[in-house]
């Protein structure tokens, strides 16, 4: 029969005995390394709280606007589960808004425990991170998403005005496993429309005489 002594989360590696009963004694057979988990912490992506709806794919100019980086930075060498091969975190955009397929942001980060790191972005709606990670995680590693070729976005239509966030969302989430992100819950990015400028200037009814 074997048993595990001990294991928790933490920063620091963690060891577990496994042991064997042999006539009523235990006895002692391995000491190894458990890759412990905590949770990364996200950066969202900024510039996209006062998207203007003049740049709107229906009712405006098409304008994209480029967002600044995400960031997932681990706190523990196993918050980006050992042993995934070409596993895949699907980041989909809020209601109203669309992301720029004709630009891929960079990613970096490929060091340590990750490889393979790739963007694309399969849809108007979705952009898709693809990486590998090492059989045993023994790295606190960090990824950055857009830090030099920008995510792209721009709302759908002029109006209504729409708002949201960036999330990983439970009908198609990529098949990452991550410690730390919440599907449904974890924001990377707030986008929000707000109204463009003032082009026109009408009245329904001349108004009267100035008067001093």
């Amino acid at each position: 029969m074997t048993r595990q002594v001990r294991r928790r989360a933490s920063r620091t590696p963690v060891y577990a005995l496994l042991a064997l009963a042999v006539g009523g004694a235990a006895v002692a057979l391995a000491l190894f390394r458990l890759p412990a988990a905590a949770a990364v912490t996200v950066t969202p992506a900024s510039g996209g709280t006062s998207i203007a709806a003049d740049t709107a794919a229906t009712g405006g100019n098409g304008a994209w606007t480029s967002l600044g980086a995400i960031t997932i930075a681990e706190a523990a060498a196993a918050d980006f589960a050992a042993g995934q091969a070409n596993f895949t975190l699907i980041l989909t955009a809020p209601a109203g808004f669309e992301f720029n397929t004709g630009q891929v942001p960079n990613v970096t980060g490929a060091s340590g425990d990750l490889s393979g790191l790739t963007m694309s972005v399969p849809s108007t709606t979705t952009v898709k991170l693809t990486f590998i990670t090492d059989p045993t995680a023994d790295v606190i590693d960090t990824v950055v998403i857009g830090g030099v070729t920008p995510l792209q976005v721009r709302p759908t239509n002029a109006t209504p005005l729409a708002s949201g966030n960036i999330m990983r969302i439970a009908g198609n989430p990529g098949t990452a496993m991550i410690a730390g992100i919440t599907t449904d819950v974890t924001n990377f990015g707030t986008l929000i429309e707000v109204n463009g400028a003032a082009v026109q200037l009408g009245f329904t009814t001349q108004p009267g005489a100035a008067v001093a």
